[in-house]
């Protein structure tokens, strides 16, 4: 059998070569952004679940700590017949003993926790430990840093609900309003948090330190 080449036949081989070759590129161009879509969506999935684990962490914290320390509390209270609570009238009096009984041993217990350890009860139990921006151990003011900065909304409320005045013995409240900076604070925090993937949140800015995530299976950092 004789072939016979036509001369049209070249240019052809080469249009559909052209095309190939262009349908090719367009494949791995729609894969390669594919896989910036999926590594986006997994970044802000891991920004969301780290905040997640984060503030759960806190509120395991909070929970433990709140167990601990009002029943040592109503204890007190049983054990002295009510001394010295029955004595307690002013608000700068009470705001005093919620300092001293309450907002010390939490201040504490973050501190300690931290600048020794590393993490809180509730930060080791769901894998989180706090570092330096370098993952080096934080020092002491690190720690008393950014413990005061992230229980300062806290301190706020007890200030604004007991001085000058209980709010409980006032028919009214004097400055209601007020209770709005310590609210806003919390989530202007979270969103702060949020923003920053969960990795630091607002009081991890000047004190220079991180949060670390380590599950079993990766590590996110």
């Amino acid at each position: 059998m004789i072939v016979v080449h036509s001369k049209k036949q070249a240019p052809m081989s080469r249009y559909f070569l052209l095309r190939y070759k262009e349908a090719g590129l367009k494949t791995k161009r729609f894969r390669w952004n594919r896989r910036n879509i999926l590594r986006k969506i997994w970044k802000g999935e891991t920004a969301m679940k780290l905040t997640l684990v984060r503030l759960t962490a806190y509120g395991l914290d909070f929970i433990m700590l709140a167990f601990v320390l009002v029943g040592l509390q109503l204890a007190a209270y049983h054990l002295t017949g009510g001394f010295p609570f029955d004595r307690l009238d002013k608000g700068y009096q009470i705001e005093y003993w919620v300092l001293a009984t309450m907002s010390f041993p939490v201040w504490m217990y973050f501190i300690v926790s931290e600048y020794f350890f590393g993490a809180t009860l509730g930060k080791k139990l769901l894998r989180l430990s706090a570092t330096r921006k370098d993952g080096g151990r934080i020092s002491f003011i690190q720690a008393a840093g950014r413990t005061w900065l992230k229980l300062l909304p806290w301190e706020l409320t007890h200030l604004i609900i007991l001085v000058p005045d209980p709010w409980w013995d006032v028919p009214e409240p004097p400055s209601p309003a007020w209770i709005l900076i310590p609210n806003g604070m919390i989530l202007l925090y979270i969103l702060f948090l949020l923003l920053n993937r969960g990795l630091r949140a607002l009081h991890d800015i000047p004190a220079g330190t991180s949060v670390r995530y380590s599950p079993r299976s990766s590590r996110v950092k």
